[in-house]
């Protein structure tokens, strides 16, 4: 994990950022105000391009043996989003630095206003069991 104190600052001067502590393998970002066809129409491109899929060779090698600059996964995170919210997922793998800013970028073509990355939202896993009804068992001859 990539720590540090969560941060805000606007990317490109104009697309407010906020970042918390994230893992480069799963890169956590929550994209407000766009469309949500237009940030995964771009996002789509962005992923392509990073994947290596579209222009073979237009991804700068990693000068490390065995690794390739290339990104391993993007998941969409559809019980997150909302209607001006789209939330994803993305393992950066072996690329450059460069994948997250023209992401970030990506996003801003989209329409968004607002950008976080950083932690995932996570929803609780069922009921506070500080919550739940206590049962009493009635001993015999208890009435």
């Amino acid at each position: 994990m990539v720590t540090f104190k969560p941060v805000r600052f606007n990317h490109d001067g104009t697309l407010p950022l906020q970042v918390f502590p994230f893992f480069w393998t799963a890169a956590a970002l929550r994209v407000k105000g766009a469309s949500p066809g237009a940030v995964r129409r771009e996002v789509t491109s962005w992923a392509n391009r990073w994947f290596d899929l579209v222009d073979t060779g237009q991804v700068e090698p990693v000068s490390e043996p065995d690794l390739h600059g290339v990104i391993h996964r993007l998941q969409y995170r559809d019980s997150e989003c909302t209607w001006d919210v789209v939330a994803f997922e993305v393992d950066l793998g072996s690329a450059h630095i460069e994948s997250l800013m023209t992401l970030l970028d990506a996003t801003k073509r989209a329409g968004a206003n607002e950008v976080t990355l950083g932690p995932r939202r996570r929803r609780p896993r069922g009921p506070d069991p500080a919550s739940r009804p206590v049962r009493i068992r009635a001993e015999p001859g208890d009435r």
